[in-house]
């Protein structure tokens, strides 16, 4: 009796560590799939263009995402930072986002540790956790991760908060992924540019 529940118990140790294996091969493909599908946008995006919608859990920053982090993205949304490396969502990189604090990241400084930010495009739903939050200088290049081959995602606007001229201050959020089998890619079709 005491050798069958030794051998059922084996068996199922091996059954889940079979099943872990398998969820963390479908894990990696999916990743691979996302990696690849956005690497394919990032070679087709234009400057200026819609890429989708960004939104923070808990926050009220929540509005359209753009590819380039000039004045005509800021003035309509959010923008992603094209150039220094940076990368569009579900590459390996950095998504170095940019709003201003008078508009669409007025309520930036709201978002907690552990908030979720959403990040919607045409080739997939990207999520990152926040990890940390901090005021650095507009030169301390070394705080922004340009140039990372791991995947990562970063807010950022001007501080203090609520300034309307330019200040050599940068409110930060830094947020890593969630676990990339719980990314959703969506077909290209559900969403509009």
């Amino acid at each position: 009796e005491e050798e069958a529940a030794r051998a059922a118990s084996e068996a199922a140790e091996a059954a889940r560590q079979e099943e872990e294996r398998r969820a963390a091969e479908a894990a990696a493909a999916k990743r691979a799939e996302q990696v690849t599908a956005a690497q394919a946008e990032h070679d087709s995006v234009q400057y200026g263009e819609k890429l989708g919608r960004i939104w923070v859990e808990g926050t009220n920053v929540d509005c359209a995402l753009y590819w380039g982090d000039s004045e005509g993205q800021f003035g309509r949304g959010a923008g992603c930072r094209a150039e220094s490396d940076c990368v569009l969502p579900g590459e390996n990189g950095t998504v170095f986002i940019g709003g201003h604090t008078g508009t669409y990241f007025s309520d930036l400084g709201s978002t907690q540790l552990g908030a979720i930010i959403h990040l919607e495009t045409d080739w997939g739903n990207f999520t990152y956790k926040v990890t940390d939050m901090q005021v650095i200088q507009e030169t301390d290049v070394d705080k922004v991760r340009w140039g990372a081959e791991e995947p990562s995602c970063i807010l950022y606007t001007c501080y203090p908060f609520g300034i309307l001229t330019h200040t050599p201050q940068r409110y930060a959020v830094y947020a890593d992924p969630v676990s990339a089998d719980e990314y959703g890619v969506v077909p290209a079709e559900t969403t509009e540019k």
